[in-house]
């Protein structure tokens, strides 16, 4: 119901194709670019990614991003997790400083790829702190007629009724 400032933070895509796909997918819909978007490559930074799961890390972006947003997407944890552990241990920097946000009014979206077996990759601890995880599942028919189909399937759903939590399908295309 309200326009909400987002800041999109991409570990792996360059500046132009991401924003050549944010036109394209804008006019799939039929409306202009948001206002208040603002996005962030690896072009971004003189060297390489911050790792958002260390103090210094997390200072390094929080000084670029500062404090006028009110969603952030993490694209993805592990493109930004430095070292590319994915324990419960390097985790936890992460969480601390996704709560601090969260006090302060802010939402944090991460975008998080999946194992061999389809389920998040490293530690469950990830989604303890969370009050959503969702996984994107492909749906019967998932490629056909040039249309992408996949279910949005609730793996965590706290605040949410039965009801509420039902898998969505989504097609593309």
């Amino acid at each position: 119901r309200k326009a909400r400032k987002v800041t999109y933070m991409d570990g792996e895509m360059d500046l132009v194709t991401l924003k050549s796909r944010t036109i394209a997918l804008c006019n799939s819909l039929n409306t202009n670019p948001p206002d208040g978007l603002k996005i962030f490559t690896p072009e971004t930074f003189t060297g390489l990614l911050p790792s958002i799961n260390t103090a210094d890390g997390q200072k390094e972006i929080d000084a670029l991003i500062g404090t006028d947003w009110d969603v952030l997407f993490i694209d993805n944890y592990s493109a930004w997790s430095g070292d590319g552990r994915e324990t419960a241990e390097a985790w936890a920097p992460m969480m601390r400083w996704m709560l601090g946000h969260k006090r302060a009014g802010r939402t944090i979206i991460v975008i998080h790829h999946t194992g061999k077996t389809g389920k998040q990759r490293g530690s469950s601890s990830h989604e303890d702190a969370l009050d959503w995880s969702v996984a994107l599942k492909p749906a019967d028919g998932a490629f056909s007629d040039g249309a992408l189909r996949f279910n949005l399937v609730w793996e965590k759903n706290r605040h949410l009724s039965s009801a509420d939590a039902k898998p969505i399908a989504v097609t593309m295309g």
